[in-house]
């Protein structure tokens, strides 16, 4: 079985906010730990697919909250001194339970993005991440359009996936702080197994609005768990804040990642992937 270098963007979780002045990041921290989104992905179409829960949401006084982002990934023919040109397109969608927000099913912020990966060889890679998520007037979306940028650089030789990945958000108005995200990667696979140590952080930076209150931080640590099934590979990941200002309370997430090549590349069949 061909095991391959991934990369990926991820799809947007969520952050949810209460009043009028919406606090976090756009992002959900920790969203790409596991990828390693310097990687440059094999040409071709994909999707991926990741599912969160927590019973105790830092962002709410009390409640349950559930995501399910579906992402979807073309890797283009296009390329440049070994640097591709890739596209993706997020549609998150959250489920939250309990006040303040009512209990149902929302739209969130969706995700135009443009990646250039290059190739430096030798296992390492980096890619630059650009786009757009156009604001939702539907809580607890943000109701504002933001900026996106993120830098990823991963080192994926030997069976090895070590990523830092830097991600930056910023606002069009006033409502929202800008923010900055560092989500971290260390796992190994041994055969079709995969395993390793996580951890990510968030924090406002610049102007905070009006009436906003304090600058919400955190830093989570947890660890990883896939596993290579061919045409599909999963992903499951758990972690826990162990430090956390600004939010109600510190809590633990966990996710689960599917990731299926659709094909559309220069070989057939399309290498497995786990990018995201």
């Amino acid at each position: 079985m061909r095991i391959i270098k991934l990369l990926g963007l991820a799809a947007a979780l969520l952050w949810i906010g209460s009043g009028v002045s919406e606090g976090g990041t756009l992002l959900e921290p920790g969203e790409t730990v596991g990828i390693p989104t310097g990687a440059p992905l094999p040409q071709g179409f994909y999707f991926v697919d990741t599912l969160g829960y927590t019973p105790d949401a830092r962002q709410l006084p009390s409640g349950h909250l559930a995501m399910n982002i579906p992402v979807f990934v073309w890797s283009t023919p296009w390329s440049f001194y070994d640097t591709r040109l890739e596209l993706l397109a997020a549609f998150p969608s959250p489920y939250v339970s309990d006040a303040p927000i009512a209990t149902k099913l929302y739209a969130y912020n969706p995700a135009a993005i443009a990646a250039l990966a290059h190739d430096f060889g030798g296992g390492w890679g980096a890619t630059y991440y650009f786009g757009i998520r156009p604001g939702v007037p539907d809580a607890p979306s943000f109701h504002e359009t933001s900026f996106e940028q993120r830098l990823a650089v991963s080192y994926t030789a030997n069976g090895w996936n070590l990523t830092a990945i830097l991600e930056n958000g910023i606002f069009d108005q006033t409502y929202n702080p800008d923010y900055l995200m560092l989500d971290l990667t260390a796992t190994k696979k041994f055969g079709n197994f995969e395993i390793g140590p996580v951890a990510f952080g968030s924090t406002d930076v610049g102007r905070l609005p009006f009436g906003y209150g304090q600058r919400e931080s955190q830093f989570a640590v947890g660890g990883l768990l896939g596993y290579d099934f061919g045409p599909v590979t999963v992903q499951g990941i758990g972690a826990t804040d162990v430090e956390s200002q600004g939010y109600f309370h510190r809590d633990t997430r966990g996710f689960v990642r599917v990731i299926i090549p659709l094909g559309g590349g220069p070989q057939q069949p399309a290498p497995v992937v786990a990018k995201y």
